[in-house]
């Protein structure tokens, strides 16, 4: 039996716990907001498929995640100070022409960001096919109509899949040739997904808020605020026994791709 290094575990307990928190954070945003606007039958897929992309982008890009998120949310808060009536495509291309901008202007040499198409790619469809199987689950009585119960499955199923099949994810795109592109552009386009994360998450959480008050907002606003503390306790506990999981069952950290 293979000997349990304490230290590896609470390490990888306290990153999942983070990223489980802003994986909560945005697939509860997303869907609310998809809920609001309406037009989509299942919101919690593209909501789930949106939540993992992003988040494996920040788990596979480190240097650039940091960066990204602060330019995000500075032209998020900057614009809405300044323009409270912008709208969220607008804010979305702001803050994605102001990172591709930087991104262009700056390298990154430590590391390419080439595997972060396989990394988003992954991210996508393990977190849209997550939440089909938590809808399913649902439907059948299996899993308790909870916030909570939901984001701490659909966290464990996205990231515990993720760190399984990832290597196999990167390889098809090379297969492909999806990654052919040199380093620059890629690092400005993850940027640009990164900021527009930011600052898109900066407007659903304030323009309700700064808007009218119209019905629709009124009502997203309510639920965001209403399920904002179960969505942090889920991510939590969800992230943080994912990473125990991973820990315990020696899979690798994906860190080298």
């Amino acid at each position: 039996m293979s000997k349990i290094h304490w230290q590896s575990l609470w390490q990888r307990g306290l990153i999942w716990s983070l990223i489980g928190m802003i994986y909560a954070l945005l697939f509860m945003a997303l869907r609310v907001l998809i809920q609001g606007v309406g037009g989509i039958g299942w919101p919690d897929i593209p909501a789930g498929a949106l939540a993992a992309g992003a988040s494996a982008v920040l788990y596979g890009a480190h240097e650039l995640a940091l960066l990204s998120t602060g330019l995000g949310v500075a032209v998020g808060l900057g614009l809405l100070m300044s323009i409270p009536q912008i709208t969220l495509a607008e804010i979305l291309v702001a803050a994605a022409l102001v990172a591709i901008l930087v991104g262009l202007s700056f390298s990154f040499p430590q590391h390419c960001t080439r595997h972060i198409v396989g990394k988003l790619l992954a991210g996508l469809l393990l977190g849209g096919g997550g939440a089909a199987l938590l809808i399913a689950a649902e439907s059948l009585g299996l899993l308790p109509d909870s916030t909570l119960a939901q984001v701490m499955v659909l966290i464990g199923i996205s990231g515990l899949l993720y760190v399984i099949t990832i290597r196999g994810w990167v390889r098809l795109v090379q297969w492909l040739r999806l990654d052919a592109l040199p380093c620059d552009p890629l690092e400005a386009l993850v940027m640009a997904i990164l900021a527009g994360i930011a600052a898109g998450s900066i407007w659903v959480l304030f323009v309700p808020i700064l808007a009218p008050k119209t019905d629709t907002w009124s009502w997203i606003s309510m639920v965001i605020y209403h399920q904002l503390p179960e969505t942090l306790l889920g991510g939590f506990l969800g992230g943080a026994l994912t990473g125990i999981a991973l820990e315990l069952l020696h899979l690798p950290w994906a860190d080298d791709l």
